[in-house]
């Protein structure tokens, strides 16, 4: 998911695939000037920007650039005429050390169900990326609630530990399971609690 992400976002970014909204799907897009105009008090770029059709009358941005004070940054800003802070990721690096390093690369988001999105990001804590502290987040418009999943040296821990939805338990794990296939580690290797598929 994520090679593929990245292969539509250079493609996005060349000028090779149009740059449409379409509802309930990822799309990349030119975000509103007044989301622009927002984003701009946040980071000094924006590289990334994908749109979700909330309701006939908004769209919601997620944006992806450099935060003049915290370096990689996600944002969601509700469009319309005045575009408002929805979300952003500086309180999870600030308040979570699995996430006190990331890069523009560790941004995912999707669709879940009508008018609704979530956003995923990873990190790792400081001198500790080669899968020994590593935190996955996803918040969630349906909820705005942010739920994580830490792996430290091999153990697994979810937050909140009650009350999660399960499709975002799967979609944490499924984050997890990337990475690992990415790294060329295996669940077994690493003796979790999470079953990731062959590949």
């Amino acid at each position: 998911m994520r090679a593929a992400l990245r292969a539509l976002l250079l493609a996005a970014t060349a000028g090779l695939v149009p740059l449409p909204i379409t509802a309930q799907e990822l799309v990349p897009s030119r975000p509103s000037r007044a989301a622009v105009a927002l984003a701009r008090r946040y980071l000094s770029s924006i590289d990334t920007s994908f749109a979700f059709q909330v309701d006939s009358n908004r769209t919601d941005y997620v944006l992806s650039g450099r935060s003049r004070a915290y370096g990689p940054s996600v944002l969601v800003v509700a469009g319309g005429a005045k575009a408002r802070l929805i979300w952003d990721n500086r309180s999870l690096r600030r308040h979570d050390p699995f996430f006190a390093v990331s890069s523009p690369y560790d941004l995912d988001a999707d669709a879940d169900g009508p008018g609704n999105y979530v956003v995923m990001v990873s990190g790792c804590a400081a001198h500790m990326c080669a899968g020994e502290s590593m935190g996955y987040a996803l918040w969630a418009s349906r909820t705005r609630q942010v739920y994580t999943l830490h792996l430290t040296d091999g153990q697994v821990s979810y937050r909140p530990q009650a009350g999660m939805p399960k499709s975002y338990l799967l979609r944490l794990n499924g984050m997890l399971c990337d990475d690992l296939t990415i790294d060329s580690f295996t669940d077994r290797q690493l003796a979790l609690p999470v079953k990731c598929p062959p590949g």
